[in-house]
């Protein structure tokens, strides 16, 4: 199954102020081309949804002007904090990204001859 703006939002309701269109079909894309549907197999969807997610947020903080690892984060009363620390993995610096990270790392090492 192809990922669309619905099912992210449906995964991911907070980017739902992101507007359908153009930007929205872009970012999925990004995402696709960087995740393999041989190579995650049944975690294919979730993968494409949380970078997608991540590039949706990277999107969003350097439009406001932040940028760093997010340090802290509370739901109730929206609240995030960015470390301004030395980054050593780009996918560190959103909480999706270290979801799609962590997934990335589970799957299963194909040798390439």
């Amino acid at each position: 199954m192809a990922i669309n703006r619905n099912s992210v939002i449906t995964r991911y309701p907070e980017f739902a102020d992101i507007p359908a269109g153009e930007y929205f079909n872009a970012v999925i894309a990004q995402s696709n081309l960087m995740v393999s549907a041989t190579a995650w197999g049944p975690l294919y969807n979730e993968g494409l949804m949380a970078l997608t997610a991540h590039y949706l947020e990277l999107g969003r903080s350097t439009r406001a002007g932040k940028a760093g690892a997010v340090s802290a984060e509370r739901v109730g009363q929206l609240s995030t904090n960015y470390s301004t620390g030395t980054m050593t993995d780009a996918y560190d610096t959103t909480s999706y990204g270290q979801i799609f990270k962590n997934m990335r790392n589970g799957l299963p090492r194909v040798r390439i001859l």
